[in-house]
């Protein structure tokens, strides 16, 4: 299965995390890097994309929605929806988050969804918070 895994620099797990998938797209700057990413999806059209970040001081978790919401009071995109939902597939030990995030994770995710829908792909997006970096290369179907 072709998977598009991507991170951010200050993730303290990317080593480990390439040790998993062979390719991982760091964001840094997230308008320009953004560019990039957009196009590697649009020219692989992968089945799955997986975000990955640490989970700070909360519990590790999966999101199931992607808001159109930044730091509070920004759209992502303005004449988007409210939200998109996102794919949970099958996981042990990782609970679903009870409310989205509106940082740079939620951002990054709410992007690619957004892109994934305006071009029609048969891709499905996820986004986990986590220490511990996690194989989904065999992603089953959602819950």
């Amino acid at each position: 299965m072709k998977i598009f895994c991507y991170s951010f620099r200050t993730y303290p797990q990317l080593e480990r995390l390439t040790c998993i998938y062979d390719d991982v797209f760091v964001f840094g700057a997230l308008n320009q890097d953004f560019v990039r990413a957009r196009q590697i999806i649009l020219g692989t059209k992968p089945k799955l994309i997986l975000g990955f970040a640490t989970p700070g001081k909360s519990e590790p978790r999966i999101e199931p929605i992607a808001i159109n919401q930044f730091n509070r009071t920004k759209k992502i995109v303005t004449s988007g929806p409210s939200q998109y939902n996102l794919f949970i597939p099958e996981l042990v030990d990782i609970s679903i988050a009870s409310k989205p995030t509106d940082s740079f994770c939620n951002w990054t995710a709410y992007k690619i969804a957004h892109l994934v829908s305006t071009h029609g792909l048969k891709t499905k997006v996820t986004f986990v918070h986590t220490d511990e970096p996690i194989n989904l290369s065999d992603a089953a179907s959602p819950k």
